[in-house]
């Protein structure tokens, strides 16, 4: 595996993220399952972030009223402005609604991307400091395992029953681990440490 740079690029897809900011501004709706960190540029966040509340509120986030909500939290600057507001909806000719759950795995598979690097930077910084290896994996594996959870979750309004469901399932992929599989973190040096990366028999 090559090594991973922390200079490179971080995974991330901003037109989709710009599709799907503007096509909600434009309709004023869409059957989305997102989170502010699923966006990666932060300007989305704060965009995301009010959006989200009007939905789940079950109301409308126009143009109109996501850019007034902006402004009496003094956040309008922070996105770029009126302008950059309004130039989301640029390119919604190309967003097509049918496709929408596709645009939003690859929202949730970016972030989860973005988690993965994340976690293993932490992870060899922590055991350069000789931190107690065993709680750092318990972490580490947690995160890993909550941002495979979230590429999981369906669009709309979920039941009780497959929340519970999900939460087994993850116990259950957890628990079923084959004893000889290694789960490398992408950085030679850290996986030459430990012989070739992490594995799960380990960790009981």
């Amino acid at each position: 595996m090559a090594d991973i740079s922390l200079e490179r690029t971080a995974p991330v897809n901003l037109d989709v993220e710009r599709l799907v900011l503007g096509y909600i501004l434009t309709a004023g709706r869409l059957d989305v399952d997102l989170e502010p960190e699923d966006f990666y540029m932060e300007a989305h966040r704060i965009v995301w972030r009010p959006m989200q509340s009007m939905l789940d509120a079950g109301s409308q986030p126009d143009m109109v009223s996501v850019l007034n909500t902006l402004r009496s939290n003094g956040k309008i600057e922070e996105v770029g402005g009126v302008v950059y507001l309004m130039s989301l909806t640029d390119g919604i000719g190309q967003f097509h609604e049918p496709l929408a759950q596709q645009y939003v795995e690859i929202l949730r598979e970016h972030n989860a991307l973005r988690v993965g690097i994340s976690v293993g930077h932490e992870l060899m910084m922590q055991c350069y400091e000789k931190q107690p290896f065993r709680p750092l994996i318990d972490s580490a594996f947690g995160k890993l395992d909550e941002a495979l959870a979230r590429m999981d979750r369906k669009a709309g309004p979920r039941p009780i029953s497959d929340i519970v469901g999900e939460t087994l399932t993850t116990v259950e992929r957890i628990a079923d681990k084959k004893g000889g599989e290694w789960y490398k973190t992408g950085f030679k040096e850290f996986d030459r440490i430990v012989h070739g990366g992490l594995q799960r028999k380990n960790l009981h």
